[in-house]
């Protein structure tokens, strides 16, 4: 007769296997799951635990023994947008609506006439060394 003494032992032989094969699979994808938050928040300290849970029931001499595990993690930052709210229609937009249009080539540009104006030194209090 074996006897399971051994903690490991017996976690690897609840549900044939099954249940500490399921367990090892949640362990990397928690931790990829908190390194993805933390490139995408790197100043923030993100945690998370994983609970495993040996539950026993006895009847008769008869003992059934299974594993649960609880996988907590902090919630992902949601992210959000700014949109200005168009006079007009009331519709959302993602331009300023009265910026000038910059990168768009089919809405007409403000240009102003005239050379630059020069930066005068002198008038500035500057040396003209």
């Amino acid at each position: 007769m074996a006897k399971i003494k051994d903690l490991n032992m017996l976690l690897s032989l609840i549900g044939e296997g099954d249940a500490i094969a399921e367990i090892n699979e949640l362990w990397p994808a928690a931790m990829k799951t908190l390194l993805e938050m933390s490139d995408e928040q790197p100043r923030k300290t993100h945690k998370g635990s994983i609970t495993l849970k040996i539950k026993v029931e006895v009847k008769d001499g008869v003992a059934e023994v299974g594993l649960e595990a609880e996988v907590k993690l902090p919630k992902r930052a949601r992210r959000s947008t700014i949109f200005w709210i168009s006079r007009n229609d009331g519709f959302l937009t993602n331009e300023h609506p009265s910026q000038i249009a910059m990168f768009d080539g089919n809405k007409p540009r403000t240009t102003i006439d005239g050379d630059p104006p020069v930066f005068d030194r002198t008038r500035a209090g500057g040396s003209t060394d």
